[in-house]
């Protein structure tokens, strides 16, 4: 049985705004480190080096990324623990990891060769853990904040108010989906992928297709928002949409009784 859409939760002193700030980053940043490990190296290293080779080389980005993970975090870790500066001592190192994350990405689109592609990709695990590990330093400072996000099911809830256009009034989730990993036999998050649905309140279809489903939850600073919920209704829902990845993903993948899909983030679209 899945945990319920909404608890009632403990006040906390950040905004619903900063905590899903905070929320984005940390899926964010998973995200690109998922999709690095799974689609993006494979592709690049085997159009950069011969087929035969490809495991070995792709190996040898694995293990160079292991380490330059664990020695930027013991040297960011005591850094940040001393820094004194106007935005704090964390969200400096967050800002900057994203914005050499964003640079070593278009690195790594560019490289000509293996060489230039193993550089890219130290040095965007360099990036990403200049940001991560204060980020969680940041959630492991604020008891409360980390009882809070501890309460919600994998992330923070956002609702929007559909407005003209043809936009879909519903509830948007995104969920990671588990597949087979080859090397340890069982059904893990880090092997699978991530997929969207959105529940048409009004025709009751679940819409898989994401060009269909962004321009539904695309908003910026001025969308109107509202977060008053009906909690049944959203619970059903959920229940629905699980059901029907039971019967479609899961069952395409074969997996085995108790392999679930796992909610990440969800939103609520509502009439005006």
């Amino acid at each position: 049985m899945s945990a319920p859409m909404a608890e009632e939760t403990q006040e906390s002193k950040w905004s619903n705004l900063a905590l899903l700030r905070l929320s984005a980053f940390g899926f964010g940043t998973n995200g690109v480190g998922l999709t690095m490990d799974v689609i993006i190296l494979p592709a690049l290293t085997l159009f950069l080096v011969a087929d035969e080779l490809k495991n070995t080389y792709l190996g040898f980005l694995g293990v160079g990324g292991l380490i330059v993970a664990a020695l930027v975090q013991l040297s960011i870790a005591s850094l940040s623990d001393r820094t004194r500066s106007p935005l704090g001592k964390r969200l400096p190192y967050l800002l900057w990891g994203c914005a050499f994350l964003c640079i070593g990405l278009v690195g790594l689109g560019l490289a000509p060769n293996y060489a230039i592609l193993f550089v890219a990709w130290m040095f965007i695990q360099g990036s990403i853990n200049i940001g991560y590990g204060p980020y969680q330093a940041l959630i492991q400072e604020d008891p409360e904040l980390e009882s809070y996000l501890d309460r919600l099911p994998g992330s923070v809830f956002s609702s929007r108010i559909r407005e003209s256009g043809g936009l879909k009034s519903g509830v948007f989730f995104c969920y990671s989906l588990p597949a087979l990993d080859s090397e340890t036999g069982s059904f893990t998050e880090v092997a699978g992928t991530t997929r969207w649905y959105l529940y048409d309140r009004t025709t009751g279809e679940i819409v898989e297709e994401p060009s269909t489903i962004v321009g539904n939850v695309r908003s910026d600073r001025d969308t109107p928002r509202s977060t008053v919920t009906d909690e049944e209704w959203l619970k059903e829902i959920r229940t629905s949409i699980e059901k029907h990845i039971r019967n479609t993903y899961l069952k395409r993948v074969d997996a085995p009784v108790g392999v679930k899909p796992a909610l990440k983030c969800w939103m609520e679209i509502k009439e005006g």
